[in-house]
């Protein structure tokens, strides 16, 4: 095997494995075929709703004859977003995985294995830019004219654009967790710092969005904002559409330097880091305590929530919705923009009008908040434990399911009193606006369960693979989207009447919680033969 080839060869093994291609592969379960038959069309129905809002934006720019900067638009979006989720993802991919004590024994260097799992993060931000961009492009090209070099231009603006957000955030990752590897409480020290730089990223492009001249809300005012403030590098990607040449093997260089220069620093301190991970931490002297009595539920919640904090990987991606709609609500109480949009609108809409729609959006980042939807799975070779518990199957999975929504549902009243308090609600804004959002997290979290549990995924070999790449996250994170774009789009039709179907919504979600309360946790068991198994259910299947 060449030398260089070895990262190569990694990548492939390690992409296999990740996804469960292996197992799709090499199988005779039928059931595993049918799974991923399910998630092809999931993934495939998100690709064209993803591709017709991002056609809806290139051809507003076009409208405004802005077309000019859609390339640099549509680059520093798909960058921006890559590196909020590489951010979220952290190292886990990077670091102490199940198989380093395999792979380090293997005859390749550090730098190899380094480029192998960046190179797996690198195809799934490359899939997200492709999605992000080929659409734009193509409205890019229809309004402006197709050339040979603009193509050229387009190809190296996607194929380079993943390199630079992808080294940044695992830069800020690596740096946590190289800084908190030795520390007792190192995954939590992990997980805070995390959620501080979540949170300062996010308060910067409120600060960027808001520090914009909000009288000229025009495509090109737009892409300024966000090409020239809040990503740069994507000047360079106007400037090479615009025919300078040397702009474009700026762009090049500067994304595939980010690269290298993050490998290059990282080899000589990789196997250590892997090591302190995972090394146990130092123990502490006794102390007498008195034992304080816990009931079944408590302790399996606290246990939950324990594991929830054990991991960054799993923190970040379970309550990032929840982390977005505080920071949200901070930025409402700073900002006033209910306020700010009545100002502006000649036709003199009330604010009750704009708090409905904001209200609404609310919605979206709460049903992002699901650790119900990996739970399950994080249990791995552990799951023998919860299933030789003396405790009913509803009793362990419900302690499970009331994490998220302990969570999301305190967040989701927050944000929505916020609302109703700078919107001048009326009593019916107020029982709507509270309780939409907290039956729709109940639900979310309800359902995240069920999902988990018939589309487990306890064979993984890293953490992002359970938390990330899973059917049940796969679901809520597509079919929550599409849910609730859906009830902003009729709650802003509805106007004044808003509460009509955030009612409707609530009434819905209710409907949900109960029945899955009475024909999933009642009657669900966790192996086959369980006292509250169905008589008439087929054996159930934990792997």
């Amino acid at each position: 095997m060449k030398a260089k080839a070895k990262w190569l060869v990694l990548a492939r093994v390690q992409l296999m494995g990740a996804f469960g291609l292996n197992k799709l592969k090499h199988s005779d379960d039928p059931r595993i075929k049918k799974r991923a038959g399910g998630a092809i069309a999931l993934i495939a129905f998100a690709v064209l709703l993803l591709a017709f809002y991002d056609v809806m934006i290139a051809l507003a720019f076009a409208a405004q004859g802005a077309a000019g900067s859609i390339p640099a638009f549509a680059v520093a979006i798909a960058s921006l977003v890559s590196f909020i989720f590489s951010l979220i993802r952290g190292c886990s991919m990077l670091f102490a995985a199940k198989d380093h004590d395999a792979v380090m024994s293997l005859p390749v260097t550090k730098a190899a294995v380094i480029a192998s799992r960046l190179a797996v993060s690198y195809i799934v931000d490359f899939a997200f830019v492709l999605l992000v961009c080929a659409p734009a492009f193509i409205v890019y090209f229809v309004a402006t004219g197709f050339t040979f070099y603009k193509l050229i231009a387009m190809l190296a603006a996607v194929i380079f654009s993943p390199l630079l957000p992808l080294a940044a955030a695992t830069a800020i990752g690596t740096a946590i967790t190289a800084l908190t590897a030795r520390f007792r409480y190192k995954n939590l020290l992990q997980s805070l710092l995390g959620i501080l730089f979540f949170i300062a990223i996010f308060a910067v492009s409120f600060a960027v969005s808001f520090g914009a001249n909000s009288q000229e809300p025009d495509m090109n005012a737009l892409a300024e904002a966000i090409a020239g403030k809040a990503y740069p590098p994507a000047m360079l990607v106007s400037w090479a559409f615009a025919g300078k040449i040397w702009a474009l093997f700026a762009f090049i260089g500067a994304n595939a330097a980010a690269a290298a220069v993050f490998i290059a620093v990282t080899a000589p301190f990789y196997a250590k880091i892997c090591t302190r991970l995972a090394a146990k931490s130092a123990g502490v002297a006794f102390k007498e305590k008195q034992i304080r009595k816990s009931g079944a539920f408590g302790a399996l919640f606290k246990k939950e929530i324990k594991r929830l904090f054990s991991s960054s990987v799993y923190l970040m991606n379970s309550i990032g919705g929840a982390l977005l709609l505080l920071i949200a609500a901070i930025a409402m109480l700073i900002f006033d923009p209910i306020k700010l949009l009545s100002g502006l609108t000649e036709e003199g809409i009330p604010p009750q009008a704009f708090g409905y729609i904001f209200g609404a959006a609310g919605l979206i980042f709460a049903g992002m908040t699901f650790p119900s939807a990996s739970s399950l799975s994080m249990e791995g070779k552990s799951r023998w434990i919860m299933c030789s518990l003396p405790l009913p199957a509803k009793t362990i999975l419900l302690a499970k399911t009331a994490v998220g929504f302990v969570f999301s549902a305190p967040v989701a009243l927050i944000f929505s009193v916020i609302v109703c308090v700078q919107a001048h609600a009326g009593p019916l804004m107020w029982a709507a606006l509270i309780a939409a959002p907290v039956a729709y997290c109940a639900f979310i979290s309800m359902f995240g369960t069920f999902l988990n549990y018939k589309f487990p995924k306890y064979d993984w070999q890293n953490e992002m693979s359970a938390v990330k790449n899973s059917v049940p996250v796969l679901i809520l994170s597509f079919g929550g989207m599409v849910l609730t774009m859906g009830m902003l789009a009729i709650t802003l039709f509805a106007g004044a009447y808003g509460f009509i179907p955030l009612f409707v919504f609530a009434a819905l979600c209710v409907a949900g919680c109960a029945a899955l309360h009475a024909f999933f946790f009642k009657k669900v068991s966790l192996y086959d033969g369980a006292p509250s198994a169905p008589e008439t259910k087929a054996p159930k299947r934990l792997y």
